[in-house]
This record gives C-alpha cells, sequence and structure tokens, in this order.
C-alpha cells in the first residue's frame, strides 16, 4: 500500500499542476475500498484502507454507496438481508 499512497500522491500533484483542480484519491487491496477511501477524505488528500480497517468500516456503511452493489434492484435485496 505505501507504493501505491506514492504513485497516487504523485499522480494527484500532477493533475493539480496540469489541471489547477485538486483530487482525492483511495489506496486499498481492491477497487470497491479504493473508491470508498477516495471520498472519505476530500478535496485533495488521500486515504489509505489497509485490510484491517475494512471491517469497521463496511459494519456501519449503507449498502448504496458500495458501486454495483447499491442499484434499486441489488441494493433493495441486499437491504433487506442487511
Amino acid at each position: 500500500l505505501a507504493a501505491g499512497a506514492a504513485v497516487a500522491r504523485r499522480m494527484r500533484a500532477a493533475v493539480t499542476e496540469q489541471t489547477g483542480y485538486p483530487c482525492s484519491a483511495g489506496i486499498s487491496h481492491n477497487k470497491i475500498l479504493a473508491k470508498l477511501g477516495s471520498g472519505m477524505h476530500k478535496p485533495d488528500q488521500q486515504t489509505i484502507l489497509p485490510r484491517r480497517a475494512a471491517d469497521a468500516l463496511l459494519v456501519d456503511l449503507d449498502v448504496s454507496r458500495l458501486r454495483g452493489l447499491g442499484g434499486p434492484k441489488t441494493g433493495g435485496v441486499l437491504k433487506d438481508v442487511f
């Protein structure tokens, strides 16, 4: 995760330098957790979400925040189950 954080830091700096707009990044072991992390600390910050922190984050998270799972069909079923 440390290497990913270093890459994300350089990429964010390049985006800001070239566009003038800040951006945020999430770094984790999978795409869903990285996407959640990128939205946690905005603007112009990055969040590293290690595996050991995933359970604590997900336990109270509304299923609609999970990309691909929060739509009307699947999201409704998951909300009923969980």
